[in-house]
């Protein structure tokens, strides 16, 4: 079932997300693995996906109300997306 940008599997929206660049590499590179009661799944870590939200082109009024999101209710590692922004040259402002 598709669900605007999402795929619903087993009842969860999901988000594929290409490799398009060097950030979304990394992103798909350092991705968590979790056990979802079958088999393994792979979730970018919220330091990336605000990072690939503030790109350019994706960086719309949607994303920056799900960078906001993130920012205010996911246990964000400041330090690692301070470093992040700073390798792509992306900002929160």
């Amino acid at each position: 079932m598709i669900q605007q940008e999402h795929i619903i599997m087993g009842g969860i929206p999901v988000q594929i997300i290409p490799a398009h660049n060097a950030l979304a590499e990394d992103a798909v590179r350092e991705a968590a693995t979790l056990d979802m009661d079958g088999p393994d799944v792979q979730v970018i870590q919220p330091e990336y996906l605000i990072a690939l939200y503030l790109e350019p082109p994706a960086r719309t009024r949607k994303r920056l109300e799900r960078v906001a999101t993130l920012l205010e209710e996911s246990d964000v590692d400041r330090p690692r997306l301070d470093a992040l922004l700073k390798k792509y040259n992306l900002t929160l402002t």
